[in-house]
């Protein structure tokens, strides 16, 4: 098992850096914003948006960061939990766009960035440590003497 995070850490983390899981929550929900204000979509939909593109950017980070597999079932069961309520009718977009945001809060900001580990240990992140050459003793010959 060991040997298979060794092989997810290597692969995995490296495609989604810190600075971009960052830079993503940073600008999708002012981005979204912007684009309910110049009326490209409406303020209705705003809402759909912001939890879907949270929805989508969370999992897709659990799944490929996370290691426990009961967080990613939290995330995959969220996300269709709420699709299907608000497909019925069941809350208003400003509830579910609230409850997911909620939920992303808590889960995939929280227990992830608690728990997930951030790749190699410090240890295997150090530069091997330099070890002293010792020169071979050599056997001193005078030349030209008797």
């Amino acid at each position: 098992m060991d040997n298979m995070n060794d092989i997810r850490s290597r692969i995995f983390r490296r495609r989604i850096p810190e600075s971009a899981r960052r830079a993503v929550y940073t600008v999708a929900g002012p981005l979204i914003t912007i684009l309910a204000a110049g009326g490209i979509i409406s303020t209705s939909h705003a809402a759909a948006w912001t939890s879907l593109v949270l929805a989508i950017v969370t999992l897709v980070i659990a799944v490929v960061n996370g290691e426990a597999g009961w967080r990613n079932a939290v995330y995959v069961l969220t996300g269709t939990l709420q699709a299907l309520l608000q497909g019925y009718g069941i809350g208003t977009d400003a509830v579910w766009a609230s409850v997911s945001g909620l939920v992303v809060a808590l889960l995939g900001i929280g227990l992830a960035a608690a728990f997930t580990p951030s790749g190699l240990t410090a240890e295997a992140a150090a530069p091997p440590a330099a070890e002293p050459v010792v020169a071979p003793p050599t056997r001193l010959t005078v030349v030209g003497t008797a």
